[in-house]
Formats: C-alpha cells, structure tokens, sequence
C-alpha cells in the first residue's frame, strides 16, 4: 500500500494507499477502507494482520513505479544509487501494524523498515537524525510520505534507534545504500508475467453470478481476488485470492483464509 504521511503537528501518520500507482492493497480495511480522501485522493489499504497476532515476513515484490500524483505534487519513482537527501523524518505505528504496503509486504511497526516516495521497493537507506547524530539502516518497503519537506517515514522501532518517537519529526539525512534483496524479486511494470505469480483458489462453481457474489465479498476484506473461467467439458468459474511472488506468502495467506474464512483453499503458480 501507498499511504500519505503524518500531518503536520501530529505524531501518527495516516497510511494510505496511492491510487493509480499500481499499488497492490486495494482491499477493505478497519476505519474506513476504500473511501478516498479528498484532500489527498487516496484510500486506505487492508489491515490483514490483526494486533497481537504475528506479522508474516517476506511477500513483497522488487517494485521501481512509474510516476504518480498526490495532492497535487508529481513523484517520479527511480533507481538511483547515489541517492542522498536532507529532509524531515516521521513514523507510524500501531494505527498501520498489520496493513499492505505498496510492493505487497506487510506492515509491522515492530520491524526496522521505512517508506520513500521515489526510492525502490525494497531498498535499503542509511538514516542520520541531525538532531544527536543517532544512525541506522532501514529496509524501505512502502511509499510515502507526502507531507512537503519530509523524505522518509519510519516504522515505530527504527524512530525509537534514533530517539526521534517523542519528537515526532526531526530532520535527517538520507542515503541509499543497496538496491532490492534476493528474497523480493523483481516485477518489471511493462512485464507482469517476469517472476513466478502465485494466488490461492478458494471456490469454483458452474454459474458465473455465484463467483462474482464470492468475489464481492472477499475483496471487502483481501486485494486481488478474481474470477477465471475454465472450460473442459464443462464450465466452471474459478475464485482466486492474492497475486504473491513467493509460495510460503501464497502458502500463509491459504492458511488465513482455511481459519477465517473456513474454505478449503489451494496454492496454484499462475505462470
């Protein structure tokens, strides 16, 4: 999920998703998901991790973008490895824990991680709060902030390594230092089939209208669910949930849906 970062005088941010950036969280969510703000015009992205339970690692996809608006501003989304910017840094927490992020991860604030609104998903970046000279390395899954003058939004536990929590923003230097990780493989955007896709089916049935009244019930509560026809010498309309590059995310999101929602789901590799 995009999201849009804290408000100016606030120390939570508000994490939502960009629309028309491709992001991958588009499902419902606690609070309101899927109502775009005006101010902004986004939406908020699916909180798929309740609080308290744990958050799976990994399911992400390498991710650059093309260029998108927020409120009026255009950012331009590139691979830049003598990346280096002077900004303000916020945080979020508990408010976003357990939500998408925009390359497909889910949010825990109880992870070092970060979101950027150019840099690549994931990217890894050196941060320097100016204000004491604390410094860390941050994995950057997710876009944001888009508050002017801010470059980077921190999860809960990268703000408290750099003592930055109470203050709510502090200004910091920002300087990449790797590209993408061998476990979150790349997506070209002009070629969605370049990486191994997996989802998980949930149902099938032999009426068209029975699957899209499944399908407009899940994607209240999960992103990507469709319907695929299929044909052999009978036709039956397939149900599928999720898009994930990796089958232990295919296989945990399958997981979550036998306990939630009692199916009896499958994993299935889509190319």
């Amino acid at each position: 999920m995009g999201y849009l970062g804290a408000f100016v005088g606030s120390r939570r941010s508000v994490r939502l998703v960009v629309l028309g950036v491709g992001c991958l969280a588009l499902a419902n969510c606690s609070g309101g998901a899927g109502r775009i703000d005006p101010r902004y015009g986004v939406a908020a992205s699916a909180r798929v991790v309740e609080p308290g339970k744990p958050v799976p690692k990994g399911g992400g996809v390498y991710r650059v973008g093309k260029p998108y608006t927020v409120a009026g501003r255009v950012y331009v989304p590139e691979e830049n490895i003598n990346y280096t910017a002077t900004g303000m840094a916020s945080w979020y927490g508990d408010d976003f824990h357990g939500r998408y992020t925009a390359n497909g991860e889910i949010f825990d604030m109880n992870s070092i991680s970060a979101a950027s609104p150019t840099l690549p998903l994931p990217s890894y970046a050196r941060v320097t709060n100016l204000r004491n000279g604390r410094s860390l390395v941050v994995r950057i899954n997710d876009r944001g902030p888009f508050t002017k003058g801010r470059v980077i939004d921190l999860s809960l536990k990268a703000a408290r390594q750099i003592d930055m929590v109470r203050a709510g923003t502090v200004p910091v230097t920002l300087t990449i230092v790797r590209v993408g990780t061998p476990s979150a493989r790349r997506i070209e955007d002009s070629s969605p089939s370049a990486t191994i896709v997996y989802t998980v089916q949930v149902a099938a049935f032999e009426t068209q209208d029975s699957a899209e009244a499944l399908q407009k019930n899940l994607e209240r509560r999960y992103r990507d669910v469709t319907v695929q026809k299929f044909s052999s010498s009978r036709t039956f309309y397939r149900v599928r949930v999720g898009r994930l590059s990796d089958r232990s995310s295919a296989e945990e999101l399958a997981k979550q849906l036998r306990e939630e929602e009692k199916f009896d789901p499958f994993v299935v590799r889509l190319n």
